[in-house]
C-alpha cells in the first residue's frame, strides 16, 4: 500500500511539474528534470527486474511502467518547453 501510495505522489509531483513548465526559469526546469531522472532510472530497473514468478508480479509492473512514464514525460516537457517570457518576444 506505501508504494501505491509513492507511486501515485510521482505521478502527482511529475503532472505539477509539467503543468509549472512555462512559468519556470530553465534552471529551475533543469534542476527539476535533473531529480526525476534517477526516479524514472529507478522506475526501468524496477519493470525490468519484475519479471520473477509471484503474486502481483504484472501489478509491480504496471506501477513501475506508469511513473516511469510520468517521469520521462515531465523530463521531456521540463527539458523542451519554453518559458512564458520567451514566449511573448
Amino acid at each position: 500500500i506505501i508504494a501505491i501510495l509513492v507511486a501515485l505522489l510521482i505521478i502527482a509531483g511529475s503532472a505539477l511539474a509539467i503543468r509549472a513548465a512555462g512559468k519556470s526559469a530553465y534552471a529551475t526546469r533543469l534542476l527539476t528534470a535533473l531529480v526525476f531522472a534517477p526516479i524514472a532510472l529507478f522506475c526501468l530497473y524496477g519493470f525490468m527486474a519484475a519479471m520473477e514468478p509471484g503474486d502481483f508480479h504484472a501489478a509491480w509492473r504496471v506501477l513501475y511502467l506508469a511513473c516511469f512514464a510520468s517521469c520521462a514525460a515531465a523530463i521531456l516537457v521540463l527539458l523542451f518547453a519554453r518559458s512564458s517570457s520567451s514566449r511573448s518576444e
